[in-house]
């Protein structure tokens, strides 16, 4: 199915065997147990029910919801990565933006999808939600999925893929309103490399010390 306008039903229900792709505007509810996908927006709230997939854009691109964002548990958020410049087609990442008249809830259980089809290098940092609400998210995903990798995010943020660092962040400020409640995805150093990196530091204060100590002498 695709929508291109304005529909105007007070409830839209995509069957679990459905995919509905939306470029236009969805207005009233919106509930999923099959695939929501395109660059359009949902004038209302949007559950994505425990069957059910948002996979914003048309690869890539955003998907914009007014009302509540609610992902079940057993739902999942589907988000490709392609580049680095930003979000939409011509930036090269998906994301979702839930604007200042909505909420996002992410249910325990909730899963998120990744497709990396670029390399990011440390500090680079993608995101995935722009929550423009003066909410937190509430809640978090509890898994974490890249190809036939899966890890659990329930306790820790960090999950380690193609051997980087990755975590996730319910508390970025990487969206246009600056206020820390976004969901980001950021490559961090390794615990080791930030062990080698105190200890290095560690020891160039020590040898500055040493030396301040011998001209004084």
């Amino acid at each position: 199915m695709n929508n291109t306008g304005s529909a105007s039903a007070t409830t839209t229900n995509v069957d679990s065997s459905a995919t509905l792709t939306n470029n236009g505007t969805l207005k009233g509810a919106v509930n999923v147990t099959g695939v929501l996908n395109g660059t359009g927006t949902v004038n209302g709230a949007l559950t994505i029910k425990s069957t059910g997939e948002l996979s914003p854009g048309n690869s890539p691109g955003i998907t914009t919801v007014t009302g509540a964002l609610v992902v079940e548990s057993g739902a999942k958020i589907s988000m490709q990565i392609d580049g680095l410049n930003g979000a939409g087609a011509t930036g090269g990442y998906d994301q979702v933006v839930v604007t200042d008249t909505g909420s996002v809830t992410l249910s325990p259980g909730s899963i998120l999808n990744l497709t990396l089809n670029t390399t990011l290098t440390i500090g680079e940092t993608i995101t995935l939600i722009d929550n423009q609400t003066t909410a937190a998210i509430s809640e978090k995903f509890t898994t974490v999925t890249i190809g036939s990798n899966t890890y659990d995010v329930s306790t820790s943020d960090l999950f380690n893929y193609n051997g980087q660092e990755f975590a996730l962040s319910y508390t970025g400020t990487a969206g246009v309103d600056g206020i820390g409640n976004d969901l980001t995805l950021m490559v961090v150093p390794e615990p080791s490399t930030w062990a080698m990196l105190v200890g290095g530091l560690g020891m160039l204060a020590f040898g500055q010390r040493l030396r301040r100590r011998r001209v004084a002498a």
